[in-house]
């Protein structure tokens, strides 16, 4: 895998938070063939997944099946890293024992430094599942918010 410059600084300035020393916000755009898929995604998703953090690598539903098989392809053999994903819909019944089997695949992924690969609209499901399940008010519904909040901390 060839680095340059440009990614290498791109990559310091996302981990660290800073641009040329200095704390700040930032939104990173690139132009297309610059290493964006290629080399800043796998090296980011190798580099946070630390064992403490959960990366989680969000991108169109259209590409996702595609950007797993490219990003295991080249983070499996490269890093021995693996990328796992979350499928959620508005169709999906979220169970407790959905829940506590997803909160366990995070766990795993943490635990094993992979990253999960989901798509937009996975994230936004599970926050209108969980406000669902908030509004219901029911003992087992209290439970099942119990264990999705966890995932997200």
């Amino acid at each position: 895998m060839l680095i340059r410059p440009k990614q290498v600084q791109m990559l310091e300035n996302m981990l660290t938070g800073k641009i040329n020393g200095v704390e700040r916000d930032f939104i990173a755009q690139l132009i297309m063939g610059a290493g964006k898929s290629k080399v800043i995604l796998p090296l980011l998703a190798l580099l946070k997944a630390d064992g403490d953090n959960v990366v989680i690598v969000c991108v169109p539903k259209e590409q996702i099946e595609l950007q797993k098989e490219f990003m295991n392809n080249l983070s499996g053999g490269l890093f021995d890293q693996q990328a796992n994903t979350l499928n959620f819909d508005r169709n999906t019944k979220l169970t407790k024992e959905l829940v506590k089997e997803t909160l366990k695949t995070i766990k795993r992924v943490q635990k094993s430094r992979q990253y999960l690969i989901v798509t937009p609209e996975t994230l936004q499901t599970l926050d209108l599942k969980a406000d669902e399940l908030r509004r219901s008010g029911s003992h087992q519904s209290k439970a099942i918010i119990k264990d999705l909040a966890k995932i997200f901390t």
